[in-house]
């Protein structure tokens, strides 16, 4: 893929050469991931196979799509690269790179720092043979793939799950998984989140409840609470809530929690050292629809944090279109994967068996393209408050660096790198605002 305006970011370029760990780089000295490739001569050139892979792999157009008559485009060098080097722990070494060079840049602090992230799911059709396969009532098999973004709207994490479940079911496995991954990047700022948006679901209170004993706040936007009621604790010396006082005529069970605290804490504490997946624990705490006592403390609880959020919605406009604007480029960044992942219509929503590794790559490359992208929004801002000419702050909030239109899907692939330098990138007056991309014979895709 290439931009239109022909700029090349230098980290989204070098990304795949430079930030993998110095064992995988292309001139250090042999190992196991690299000895195919090596061996017949491509060693000097495996950044371009690499791309190659990794286009092949994220935007599902197969080796043949992306191979060539050089050296480091054999087909051979490209598949050895696809099953020996593109791995989880490798895509996640390269996709921490990214993460950390976009925390840079001055506007990826204003969309909504470190702190906030969504999680939400893409039900997939799945073969009823798949492993991760679960047959819904009609017949039908499914899977969902769960992503994880930032507030700065670079993903984090991506992981399937079995059936079409509600993504607030898995919200604290995915969190759980990133921040196990995270611990292990010692070398990076890895981003903790605290505000979790997601969908509602059923069971909603008990998840706020153990979201919250988690250490996470749970933010659904408004439209997916499935219930608006607000609650109160009541005291002895029963406390007078002004305006509130009618609109809180829910209790909450104080007494209930306090018999139930060190089962809550025990369930969380499996939960938070992966023993027990969260799904199944609300599971556990939820026979045939119906709360068990357990299940009862832990939305007592949630009560609490519920009502909370509920209230900052209606108070706080600040607090909401954070979590609209979250929510919405989440939506974004599906619309963007499934403009890259544009070699067959529709396959992004179609599940086969061992799929996970193909969409860890192309979770890669919307990554890329996210870095591209705010890199130059960060130029333009940068070069707007030079001629005393600043952008306001409520517009800079609001940006997504989800664009696709300056970038070419379709076409032949180049990809000859350019010797890249700290000014690699054009001037933004020399960038213009083009037509809609248009895919031809002639296009060419780098």
């Amino acid at each position: 893929m290439s931009s239109r305006a022909g700029t090349t970011c230098t980290d989204c370029t070098a990304a795949s050469a430079t930030s993998a760990p110095p064992s995988t780089r292309p001139h250090s000295q042999p190992d196991h991931h690299t000895n195919g490739v090596r061996q017949s001569g491509a060693s000097s050139d495996f950044d371009i196979t690499l791309s190659a892979a990794l286009v092949a792999l994220g935007c599902n157009v197969g080796v043949e799509a992306v191979a060539g008559n050089v050296p480091a485009l054999h087909r051979r060098h490209i598949t050895y690269v696809i099953d020996n080097f593109l791995r989880p722990d490798r895509l996640e070494a390269l996709n921490n790179r990214l993460l950390a060079r976009q925390s840079q840049l001055a506007v990826a602090a204003a969309w909504n720092g470190g702190h906030m992230a969504s999680v939400e799911g893409q039900r997939m059709v799945a073969p009823p043979g798949a492993i991760q396969a679960r047959l819904s009532p009609h017949g039908a098999a499914y899977v969902t793939h769960l992503t994880l973004l930032s507030g700065q709207a670079m993903g984090l994490r991506s992981e399937v799950v079995a059936g079409s479940a509600h993504t607030c079911l898995h919200v604290l496995d995915v969190l759980n998984d990133r921040r196990t991954s995270a611990l292990k990047a010692t070398s990076t700022r890895s981003q903790h989140p605290q505000k979790i948006v997601a969908e509602g679901g059923p069971h909603q209170e008990i998840i706020f409840g153990l979201l919250a004993l988690s250490g996470y706040t749970y933010a659904p936007t408004a439209a997916d609470i499935t219930d608006m009621t607000l609650a109160r604790m009541d005291t002895a010396s029963g406390e007078d809530y002004g305006p509130l006082q009618h609109a809180t005529r829910n209790k909450i069970d104080t007494a209930l929690i306090a018999r139930h605290w060190d089962e809550m804490l025990r369930l969380v504490g499996a939960v938070h050292l992966g023993r027990v997946r969260s799904a199944d624990a609300i599971r556990m705490v939820v026979r045939n629809g119906t709360p068990t006592s357990l299940g009862k403390a832990l939305a007592h609880y949630g009560k609490i944090f519920k009502t909370a959020h509920i209230l900052d919605l209606i108070d706080n406009p600040e607090y909401r279109r954070q979590i609209e604007t979250q929510s919405s480029r989440h939506g974004q960044r599906h619309e963007l994967a499934a403009k890259i992942y544009h070699g067959t219509e529709d396959r992004i929503h179609r599940y086969q068996t061992g799929m996970e590794e193909q969409l860890s790559a192309l979770g890669l490359i919307v990554n890329m393209v996210v870095l591209f992208n705010t890199a130059y929004i960060d130029l333009f801002l940068a070069k707007k408050a030079d001629h005393l000419r600043p952008v306001p702050d409520e517009v800079v909030r609001s940006l997504s660096p989800f664009l696709y239109r300056h970038i070419h899907m379709k076409g032949r692939y180049a990809f000859e790198m350019p010797e890249l330098s700290d000014s690699s990138m054009r001037a933004v007056e020399d960038l213009d605002d083009g037509p809609d991309d248009t895919t031809g014979e002639n296009t060419n895709a780098t």
